[in-house]
């Protein structure tokens, strides 16, 4: 008999991740992110707020029991992969002012389930936005160039941690919580892998810190990602995929 096909196997090989890419595509008659209407994405911005918030709850459990984290993979990172013009830039775009509008608000507010939740919305609602487009960016240099192009540019090499200290030091100097989108991170292909282990190095930063733990939210998104520098055995955390659903079209009511 001959090699199972991929779509009959209950599971991925490691080849099969390796040749998977999301967002792949012909994207010339799709709009682009700044004319894609945002509406109808309450779900959208519940699940970029549930699976941040989950992350600072673990570690403010963690602090308080004076515990460490030896296992990060039950903490996620929030990404969205669709194809061009879905909505991923515009959902980072819009996230913290549709957190304060009140029917987003409502929406989320139905959903959570205790006073700490709520408190960490409240705390989410007064975020800065910080935006870093990656287009272009093979690795952490390219990375660390976008975020401040003075400090990094006459460094040899930049790794993971670096670019962690560099946003919690400025978080940590800001003084109020900070939401980090990192978006078109298709370039760095499986480079993404380090990505995302900057932002566990964050989140390792934010639980060893004394006093009251800054708070730091994360969303990357982009095309052409492969699957292997998101999921796999080897991934250093885990993945909240949020899922853009179409948007319904809008026809006029006969009267």
């Amino acid at each position: 008999m001959g090699e199972e096909s991929p779509e009959k196997r209950q599971r991925l090989t490691h080849d099969d991740w390796e040749s998977k890419v999301l967002g792949s595509g012909d994207y010339t008659k799709v709009l682009p992110h700044n004319e894609v209407p945002f509406v109808n994405r309450h779900g959208e911005l519940f699940d970029l707020f549930y699976v941040n918030a989950a992350v600072i709850l673990k570690l403010l459990d963690c602090r308080r029991e004076n515990n460490d984290i030896d296992d990060w993979r039950p903490c996620s990172v929030a990404v969205a992969a669709q194809m061009f013009g879905s909505g991923k830039t515009t959902l980072g775009d819009n996230f913290i002012k549709q957190l304060k509008e009140q029917e987003t608000n409502n929406f989320i507010q139905e959903k959570l389930t205790g006073d700490d939740w709520r408190n960490e919305l409240t705390r989410a609602q007064s975020a800065a936005s910080w935006y870093y487009n990656l287009n272009g960016c093979k690795n952490m240099y390219d990375v660390a160039k976008v975020l401040d192009y003075e400090k990094f540019e006459n460094r040899s090499s930049t790794e993971a941690l670096d670019i962690a200290r560099y946003i919690f030091a400025k978080a940590r100097e800001l003084g109020e919580p900070v939401f980090v989108h990192f978006d078109e991170i298709g370039d760095l292909q499986l480079n993404v892998k380090e990505l995302r282990e900057a932002v566990r190095r964050v989140w390792e930063l934010m639980l060893q810190h004394q006093g009251d733990m800054p708070r730091i939210y994360f969303y990357l998104s982009g095309k052409s990602v492969p699957l292997s520098a998101i999921g796999g055995s080897s991934s250093p955390v885990g993945t909240k995929w949020i899922i853009l659903n179409l948007l319904e079209e809008l026809t006029p009511v006969l009267r």
